[in-house]
């Protein structure tokens, strides 16, 4: 089964990815009106995160698509309500149909979530560019790709001969810019194998910028959320909201994961396996420092699984069996 296929509740990064996502859009809503968005994205057969669009943003006009019919079947079965629309098509026909999409849904603002998963990564890109020429100002984008490039360093005989005299990280590098093509900033000359999240991320922003320059009143991204996790396959998701200068757009108060300034400080999400005895146990003690805490458990739980439980603890998932 391949990760696409499988159920939140044996992905609880992605699980915890969505709940941060979905938190950041209820924030945005909330200095506008819920009415005045549409929410596109693939969605999955159970549509998952537009139930979290409606239920944590109250956002009605809802809009899910994918390739295979029978997935969008599903899809209408599992709408919340009425109303919701779901169609059979690819995310590449999406920047020609989404002023169409938007006007339908009697909408003013979109927000749309392209989740990627396959390793096409200069051909999303170009999808990236072409939908962010059609968004305006305030229209949220977020883009998810596949950045398990585990087997990069593998492909040095493609270099010439003296491109593998370069150090591991030029190479690396050159390697990494087969894949993205133009996207990739000209400066990202050397990178370590943690740099790659950050050239990916990078390189959906650039997407973003060419389009946002195409825009009917030309727009620019501006980074709201920035992930990297892994259930399966390692996967950088990137939020942007368009602006075009005419106000400043503030980040929503109090919102605390911000990326860093050129998208350096990405927000790694580890959620730690824990049983339900072991949450409670970890809530009594949460405040305390990670020794007491420790004696406190009285067994072995690294410092960096407690301070992922602690960060993420809102939107942590309870998914067990009531047996256990």
């Amino acid at each position: 089964m391949t990760q696409i296929g499988l159920p939140y509740r044996i992905r609880p990064n992605k699980f915890i990815d969505r709940e941060l996502f979905a938190e950041l859009v209820s924030l945005l809503v909330a200095e506008a009106d819920p009415g005045e968005y549409a929410y596109v994205s693939m969605g999955g057969k159970h549509l998952s995160d537009h139930l979290a669009m409606y239920r944590r943003a109250g956002i009605r006009k809802l809009y899910a698509f994918d390739n295979d019919p029978r997935i969008t079947d599903r899809q209408r079965f599992n709408a919340p309500f009425e109303g919701v629309i779901c169609e059979s098509h690819g995310s590449e026909e999406l920047p020609a149909d989404i002023q169409e999409i938007v006007t339908s849904l009697d909408a003013n603002r979109v927000i749309i979530w392209l989740d990627f998963t396959t390793a096409e990564h200069f051909k999303q890109l170009k999808e990236v560019e072409a939908i962010t020429a059609k968004l305006a100002s305030e229209d949220i984008l977020r883009v998810t790709m596949n950045i398990e490039f585990s087997n990069l360093m593998q492909r040095t005989a493609e270099l010439t001969a003296a491109q593998r005299e370069l150090s591991t990280e030029e190479q690396r590098a050159l390697l990494l810019r087969r894949y993205l093509g133009v996207y990739m900033p000209r400066d990202l000359n050397e990178l370590s194998n943690e740099g790659i999240a950050v050239a990916v991320a990078r390189s959906i922003e650039r997407a973003c910028e060419l389009g946002g320059r195409a825009a009917d009143q030309r727009t620019s991204p501006v980074p709201l959320l920035v992930t990297n996790y892994k259930d399966t396959t390692s996967m950088l998701t990137a939020t942007f909201r368009m602006t075009n200068g005419t106000r400043p757009l503030d980040p929503p108060k109090g919102w605390q994961f911000l990326p860093g300034e050129g998208l350096a400080d990405i927000e790694k999400i580890v959620a730690p396996d824990l049983s339900p005895r072991e949450q409670y146990a970890l809530d009594k003690c949460m405040h305390e420092d990670a020794d007491v805490i420790q004696e406190k458990l009285g067994f072995d739980l690294d410092g960096p699984a407690i301070g992922a439980y602690e960060r993420f603890h809102r939107f942590f998932p309870t998914f067990q069996s009531v047996n256990e």
